[in-house]
């Protein structure tokens, strides 16, 4: 008797945790791996050859819409909720094998699975995209093919290109530093604002305004959200996300304030720590 009830409490516990297994669904917002795109950061649709491919400036490009994205080693973790909210897609489950979406306009699934391009079903676009590619990383690293060939030669001459590209190369990184220090910031980017107090709040001089920062990593201005996360001690804003909901453009981040322009009345205020 005792054998039998054992059975049917271990059948009944198996059989809830499947059930909630199947219906669980993605937190949008959540950082979550997709291990099915290739190691060339490539999702493709095996039925409609669409693709999704991941740039290098921190953003995933699908069709025209794009979607933040970060990288931690050699996998690819997706914001899920700028995918679904760009994409109209819901999102339904992620796996080891397939990123699978539920489209709102067409109610049609689709899966993202590992896939080069060669498996894209137009071979004129499959061209096209290789040489472009192949341009492109010509383009960045400033020498042609040719070039490269003869520098490997290890020539007199190919060691006096060597030298001259390294100093072209670092006048490069000296004028990027000079240009990071005047820019103004990139939106989307996230920056450390140091002067928010420890409790979590920036307040602006005029002691009108407050930002208040919550656990659940979104941050309060009034009735807008914006999202942010923490290292160590220091506060990092995802500043796209601040400049869209506040309708502020940013001007400067550094040490001492965050100055936001509002584009409604051309108004500066300054968060600095309270």
């Amino acid at each position: 008797m005792f054998e039998s009830m054992k059975k049917i409490v271990l059948v009944l516990i198996l059989f809830l945790f499947a059930v909630c297994k199947k219906k669980e669904e993605l937190i949008l917002g959540d950082w979550r791996k997709v291990k099915g795109c290739s190691e060339k950061g490539e999702c493709v649709s095996p039925e409609k050859g669409s693709h999704l491919l991941i740039l290098p400036d921190g953003f995933a490009k699908y069709d025209n819409f794009h979607l933040t994205y970060k990288m931690k080693e050699d996998d690819i973790n997706f914001n899920l909720a700028d995918l679904a909210f760009d994409l109209e897609y819901r999102i339904l489950k992620v796996n080891e094998k397939e990123l699978q979406l539920l489209n709102k306009k067409e109610d049609g699934i689709e899966y993202f699975e590992k896939g080069e391009f060669n498996e894209l079903q137009n071979e004129k676009e499959l061209e096209e995209i290789k040489y472009k590619k192949e341009e492109n990383q010509n383009e960045q690293k400033g020498i042609s093919d040719k070039e490269l060939q003869d520098l490997n030669k290890g020539s007199a001459k190919n060691k006096t290109q060597i030298s001259k590209s390294k100093k072209e190369k670092k006048q490069i990184q000296e004028e990027e530093e000079v240009v990071k220090k005047e820019e103004e910031l990139i939106l989307g980017d996230w920056r450390k604002v140091k002067k928010c107090s420890e409790k979590g709040e920036c307040v602006s001089p005029e002691k009108r305004n407050r930002l208040q920062i919550f656990p659940q990593g979104l941050a309060m201005y009034d009735t807008f959200h914006l999202t942010y996360k923490i290292q160590g001690d220091d506060i990092y804003f995802n500043l796209a996300d601040l400049a869209f909901d506040l309708e502020y453009k940013i001007l400067e981040v550094n040490g001492k304030e965050l100055r936001l322009l509002n584009k409604k009345t051309d108004g500066e205020e300054y968060f600095e720590k309270n």
